[in-house]
């Protein structure tokens, strides 16, 4: 089989398999890449994990240049970046067993199915030019090809096919499935599952079924659990045969785990997917099979535009005819959106209900899992390890149902149990510190021996949001319901909306607050923000939830991938009615969920929305005036009282004094300070009350608070300043 070898750096050799780069080994020189990558290869063929290998009968790498233009995507518009680019594409163009020519862009991750030769130059033009549309200058740059890159040839042996000789034929199935039969790292608590368990047999036994469960709950874990036991018993069997001197069974695996897209992977031309499908139930019911879909909603996106004319409105009738044993999963979100979408699909698989693991089970979980993986090492714990995951995992990972977030936080750290700092035991106070690390938690709020004092976290807000006493110390109430874990489970950790006029430091505390819960991993602070003045007028709600190409809206991906985030929504008052209606279930639920089922969490997240409802009421605001606007009372008659009630706080910022505007300038001067330039170059800067008098003027306007500010210090003291150092760098 062909192997592409790259050679980036001198005495780096990466040897990359032509299956999509799904198996790549590294190495000092070629030769030692090729042999670790054929290590890794037979040794997964031995494991069952891959049963085929790519068929390419020829194959011959070549490299052209390409003009392209680098572009930067703004508000959904593309704006050139810069002159053209000649770009080098290298491509292999592959030919297989049945003479059919693929080209394959590794540096794109595209292989592209040519029909004929004489196309091949107009479809790998498109295919760069379309992919290249959206690139700004650095991300194209990581398009561009190695120093060096060579195809080799490689044999590697599969010993599948003589380990299940003289059984029915996989071919088809063993190409677009995995073989369940490993289950041996999987751990159940006792007891936990034993009902479940049952069902799922007997629903197996039967037929088709539908695992519904929150997401975490352990599905896959159930099913595969099964699928091993059922392995390990007809091996056995087989044992049994062959002792009596009978010709055994052949020992081919009943489940088949797949994917929507996977079983439909290279289906180009009409009639190709399903006549693969007609082959994989095939297949599947000579053996007595069963196929495993970890996502029902796969089978609803791929195959066609609607869901009628999807894989699995193509799967229904050998469903209900018994033909295909199909067992999915889905949460209830997801069962509720195929209801809808497709009932026939709901109508044909029988439920079986998963539920989340109660406390102790869970704990017992953790323990069983803890001895598993510690015990190579010989590393103990303490005991209360478990419940300290545990507890953890249920009040700061609530995207997901026990025991998903504990055991997923529990596999992190598996991966550090060599480390020498861990040679002796695995303690707590390491526990804590690790979760800190991974999810930005201060120690204060996760160690339940560290006291929190609301005063403390009032003057650590205060460090950076000056003149707003009451408001950091209602915000700072909202750190102590974290802290004492007695806000509601069911909702975010705060729902904050900040009143005020602008300029007084709303956007500072929201950022101050993130710091403070979330920033402990001295990462960015997780602050994700939207101008909601954006989401007005015609499908609002649409843009609010999708992009321009209709999949999730990019803030909505980075909750999803950092859940404990604080969600800042400025100008809430400006978005449409629509977009307040999906805000509904935000701050009520806690989550969000999509037309096809997908849910997002926000349940560790802290939603502060901010608004100059009030402040508009009066025009004449400006440098320290109060004049005791009623902001709950105006925020009260500007919103819905649905929304209202779901508010955790009203919370007013008050017009900024003079003595405050001077501690703001002299605060930015401070941090001025500590820039990079001021530091390698050995200066030092001081300042006179007189300028901080110039500042507090220039630096402030009645309709902007103290937004001029920082623009004013950029003008009048860094662009000298820096005028200053560049022309005085020797003295």
């Amino acid at each position: 089989m062909p192997i592409l070898i790259d050679q980036p750096l001198p005495g780096v050799a990466i040897a990359q398999l032509l299956d999509g780069f799904a198996h790549q080994a590294t190495g000092v020189s070629v030769e030692q890449a090729m042999r670790m990558l054929k290590r890794g290869l037979a040794k997964e063929i031995k494991q069952q994990r891959i049963s085929t290998l790519p068929t390419w009968r020829e194959a011959s790498l070549a490299q052209r240049r390409f003009t392209v233009q680098p572009a930067i995507i703004y508000k959904e518009r593309r704006y050139p970046a810069g002159p053209s680019v000649a770009l080098p594409v290298r491509y292999i163009e592959l030919t297989d067993t049945r003479e059919q020519l693929y080209c394959m862009l590794p540096d794109f991750g595209e292989v592209l199915y040519i029909p004929e030769r004489a196309l091949l130059k107009t479809i790998l033009s498109e295919t760069v030019r379309s992919v290249t549309a959206i690139l700004a200058p650095r991300e194209l740059h990581r398009l561009w090809p190695p120093a060096t890159s060579e195809l080799r040839w490689m044999r590697v042996a599969l010993a599948e096919p003589r380990r299940y000789g003289g059984g029915p034929s996989t071919k088809t199935l063993s190409g677009v499935a995995e073989a369940l039969t490993d289950g041996r790292n999987l751990a159940i608590a006792p007891g936990s599952r034993d009902k479940t368990l049952k069902q799922l047999r007997d629903a197996i036994s039967k037929g088709s079924c539908l695992v519904v469960g929150e997401t975490g709950v352990g599905k896959t874990t159930l099913i595969s659990s099964i699928a091993r036991e059922m392995f390990l018993a007809r091996r056995a069997e087989r044992k049994q045969q062959r002792e009596r001197g009978a010709v055994p069974q052949p020992l081919t695996p009943m489940f088949w785990s797949s994917s929507g897209g996977r079983l439909i992977a290279g289906m180009r031309y009409l009639g190709q997917w399903q006549q693969r499908l007609e082959s994989v139930v095939a297949e599947l019911a000579d053996l007595d099979g069963v196929l495993v879909i970890e996502n029902l909603l796969d089978l609803l996106s791929v195959g066609g535009r609607e869901p009628r004319d999807s894989l699995a409105a193509f799967l229904i009738p050998y469903i209900r005819s018994g033909s295909l044993r199909l067992v999915a999963e889905a949460t209830p979100t997801e069962l509720d959106a195929c209801r809808r979408l497709l009932p026939a699909l709901v109508d044909a698989l029988p439920n079986v209900l998963v539920a989340p693991l109660g406390v102790a089970h869970e704990q017992e979980l953790l323990r069983i899992t803890l001895t598993n993986r510690l015990r190579s090492a010989d590393i103990p714990f303490d005991p209360g390890v478990p419940a300290c995951i545990s507890q953890l995992c249920r009040q700061f990972q609530r995207q997901g149902a026990a025991p998903g977030p504990a055991m997923r936080f529990l596999q992190s750290l598996s991966g550090r149990k060599h480390d020498p700092a861990l040679s002796r035991q695995w303690s707590i106070p390491w526990i804590l510190e690790n979760f800190s690390r991974r999810t930005g938690l201060p120690l204060a709020l996760l160690d339940d021996t560290q006291t929190l004092a609301k005063a403390d976290v009032i003057a650590e807000l205060q460090r950076e949001v000056i003149g707003q006493e009451e408001a950091c110390r209602q915000v700072a109430g909202t750190v102590t319901r974290i802290k004492s874990a007695l806000q509601d489970p069911r909702r975010p950790f705060g729902c904050l909306l900040l009143c005020g006029p602008t300029g007084v430091g709303k956007t500072q505390l929201a950022k101050s607050l993130g710091k403070y819960l979330f920033g402990a991993a001295g990462e960015k602070t997780p602050l994700i923000r939207l101008d909601m003045s954006e989401y007005a007028g015609a499908s609002a709600g649409f843009r609010f939830l999708n992009d321009a190409q209709g999949n999730s809206a990019s803030w909505i991906q980075q909750i999803r991938s950092r859940p404990l985030s604080v969600l800042l929504l400025d100008e809430v008052e400006k978005a449409s009615t629509e977009v307040f209606d999906i805000l509904l279930s935000v701050l009520d639920e806690g989550r969000l969920t999509d037309r096809l089922g997908r849910v997002t969490s926000f349940r560790n997240s802290v939603v502060i929305m901010t608004s100059n409802v009030g402040a508009r009421s009066s025009t004449a605001l400006g440098f320290g005036d109060d004049l005791g606007i009623d902001y709950a009372g105006e925020v009260r008659k500007a919103f819905r009282p649905e929304f209202f009630n779901r508010l955790d706080s009203v919370i007013a910022f008050l017009p900024l004094q003079k003595a405050v505007i001077r501690r703001i300038s002299e605060k930015e001067l401070g941090d001025l300070r500590h820039r990079e330039g001021l530091e390698r170059y050995g200066r030092k800067i001081e300042w006179t009350e007189a300028l901080l008098d110039h500042l507090a003027r220039a630096g402030f306007q009645a309709s902007l608070g103290a937004r001029p500010l920082q623009r004013t210090i950029e003008t009048d003291i860094v662009a000298p300043l820096s005028k200053w150092i560049v022309e005085h760098s020797d003295s």
